[in-house]
């Protein structure tokens, strides 16, 4: 879908676990970048030693567990980053 202009264009952050289904996550994270690289990503895994395989600007790692209130505000801080350099 990120290959479709009307839904790439509208979108702001991808939020995927460390181990999405048919790929690993740090895959998957370059694979975006790939394709969208001012992109943010965030990242939602089950151990802080997986931080060292997310790297890059725009991209976070929380390790579990999270609270929701800690997401929203890293999910907010990575949306405003992508609206200032859009802006």
């Amino acid at each position: 879908m990120i290959e479709q202009p009307q839904f790439a264009g509208s979108l702001g952050l991808v939020i995927s676990g460390h181990h999405p289904a048919g790929i690993g996550g740090p895959a998957f994270v370059a694979e975006v970048r790939t394709r969208m690289p001012s992109l943010p990503v965030l990242v939602l895994g089950d151990s802080s030693d997986d931080h060292a395989k997310y790297s890059g600007e725009n991209i976070r790692y929380l390790p579990r567990p999270i609270l929701a209130e800690q997401m929203l505000t890293l999910a907010s801080r990575l949306l405003g980053q992508t609206e200032r350099k859009t802006a």
